[in-house]
């Protein structure tokens, strides 16, 4: 079972950019401390996809506290002088804002609680004529 839970600070702003589809993803890496250890930091890379990648971007920054549940994914690629280059991310599933939002968006109704560090999506009424 490949799952990985980290908590952590993110140490840049979210880069959202969208595919010829108009797919969202968004990178963001996050700044998690090694437990048992001090003054040891792993700073993992994290890519989410769709409505994620579009909250993520709209309501993180640099410093923002995230949760992040996901899947550790590997891979290389060859770069320009042919040397092979090893990466690693974690493809988010869920990403929970833990801090303070950087934006309060009154148009779609969502609730942001600026002393408590919350936000509650909207409530979508379907039934609504």
């Amino acid at each position: 079972m490949n799952i990985t839970h980290e908590v952590g600070r993110l140490t840049r702003d979210p880069e959202l950019r969208h595919n010829a589809n108009n797919t969202a993803f968004c990178n963001f890496s996050v700044a998690v401390d090694r437990p048992m250890t001090k003054d040891k930091v792993d700073y993992p890379q994290v890519f989410c996809v769709g409505k994620t990648a579009e909250n993520c971007a709209k309501y993180l920054s640099k410093g923002s506290q995230v949760a992040v549940i996901g899947s550790f994914q590997t891979g290389h690629y060859d770069n320009s002088d042919g040397k092979r280059i090893y990466t690693s991310k974690i493809f988010a599933s869920r990403v929970e804002f833990l801090s303070k939002s950087k934006e309060v968006n009154t148009e779609t109704n969502v609730d942001v609680d600026k002393k408590k560090g919350w936000w509650r999506p909207p409530i979508l009424n379907h039934f609504k004529q």
